[in-house]
């Protein structure tokens, strides 16, 4: 394999799906790779992975983000991988490098406008707008240089995610003090490689640790310059000179020499102890930042999984408010229906009772006028029977024989 072989995955509008120069089987390879990874919607996530592939170790950089769109409320995926060829030394430092190359300074505002533009898009339609981010061997060549010679490549320890304040540099190597010398020889620092394991840390930590390394190495300088000085002292004093050197004269400046040596090795120890509390202390103060450090990420994680636990709470209490507005707007306006219809209904009865009390004034009057007819027929017969009475009266005073019913109406 001598070319960058990319593979983006996201989702278009016929769903998600990858656009891959890899082959089927180095795609499958990224896809298992890529499910270890964690991502985030609050930042991009950078890992690199190196993989066993066609009888080579190759290396893989990973980019992440989980990201929203204004077409609708859900998180969308995005992944973009690129496989290097073998001899390439990739580190999370160079892939950062190798993305801000193409997506620039704001990889996660590149990714969010990218989805805005794509989210509407089919994939067959949307495969042109990838290509600009597509990494080439031009590219890794100009940030990485030119590959490594065969089995060169150092091995990253595996972590199932890499957040974007890791630091890829390996540790400093571990620094041995100087041992002491035999007056005369030439005393010379042996450096050993560090017994511990790689481990990623922040850029803090990896400052102090270089700062000890750097005053460890300064002070065995200066200890290796006084043994140097004391022994060229030495000898200079035990070169002969022009003159006889009497036995008493040279015992005195062997003893000198001795009581000197002891002062410059007591000297030495007393340096040795020293600088070794020094560094013990600093490799307490070392991993009590370090556990502070996992502290802080396992607080942090924690704060991430509560701010994720309150979205979904406030996401799906919105939507219960929603519904809920949803319901109570459908009953007020069942409720103005009803209001309407009562209104039509209440102004048919006023009309209608309007009708009837028109219709009982009017019977009132009828039976006003017939109560009045009646009493004036009442009066005319009245009348009429007192007439008649008259007439019965005037007729029984002037029959001579009077008849029974004269007598039986006469009062």
């Amino acid at each position: 394999m001598n070319t960058v072989h990319n593979h983006f995955e996201l989702r278009w509008r016929d769903g998600y799906g990858p656009v891959s120069e890899a082959p089927a089987e180095l795609a499958r390879l990224i896809e298992e790779l890529a499910a270890s990874v964690a991502s985030s919607t609050d930042h991009a996530t950078f890992a690199v992975r190196q993989a066993e592939h066609d009888g080579g170790v190759i290396t893989i950089g990973l980019l992440r983000l989980d990201a929203s769109v204004s077409a609708g409320p859900r998180i969308l995926r995005y992944l973009h991988a690129a496989a290097l060829p073998p001899g390439y030394a990739l580190t999370l430092r160079g892939w950062r490098a190798l993305i801000t190359r193409r997506y620039g300074a704001d990889a996660e505002g590149r990714i969010r406008s990218l989805y805005e533009d794509l989210s509407t898009a089919t994939r067959a339609a949307g495969r042109d707008s990838l290509r600009p981010l597509e990494l080439t061997l031009a590219d890794v060549v100009e940030v990485l240089g030119y590959p490594t010679p065969a089995g060169t490549v150092p091995a990253l320890p595996s972590r199932s995610t890499l957040d974007r304040f890791d630091d890829p540099e390996p540790p400093l190597p571990e620094r041995r003090l100087l041992e002491p010398a035999p007056v005369g020889g030439s005393p010379e620092p042996a450096i050993a490689p560090a017994a511990r394991e790689p481990r990623y840390r922040s850029w803090p930590l990896v400052a102090g640790v270089a700062a000890l390394a750097l005053a460890l190495g300064g002070a065995a300088g200066w200890v290796t310059r006084a043994a140097r000085a004391t022994t060229g002292s030495a000898l200079a004093a035990t070169e002969p000179t022009t003159g006889p050197v009497s036995q008493h004269d040279a015992e005195r400046a062997l003893a000198a020499l001795r009581a000197q040596a002891a002062a410059d090795l007591q000297q030495f120890r007393a340096t040795t102890a020293t600088l070794a509390a020094e560094r013990r202390a600093a490799q307490v103060d070392l991993a009590r930042a370090l556990d502070r450090e996992q502290a802080a990420r396992a607080e942090l994680a924690g704060a991430r999984s509560e701010l994720a636990a309150a979205r979904s709470a406030a996401t799906a209490q919105a939507t219960r408010a929603a519904a809920d507005q949803r319901a109570l707007a459908d009953r007020v306006a069942a409720a103005d229906n009803d209001t309407a219809r009562l209104t039509d209904e209440l102004a048919r009865a006023a009309k209608q009772q309007q009708a009837l009390q028109q219709r009982l004034d009017a019977a009132s009057g009828e039976l006003a006028r017939a109560q009045q007819a009646e009493v004036a027929q009442r009066a005319r017969d009245d009348a009429r029977l007192k007439q008649l009475g008259d007439v019965v009266r005037s007729l029984c005073d002037a029959a001579h024989d009077k008849p029974a019913a004269c007598r039986e109406t006469r009062p």
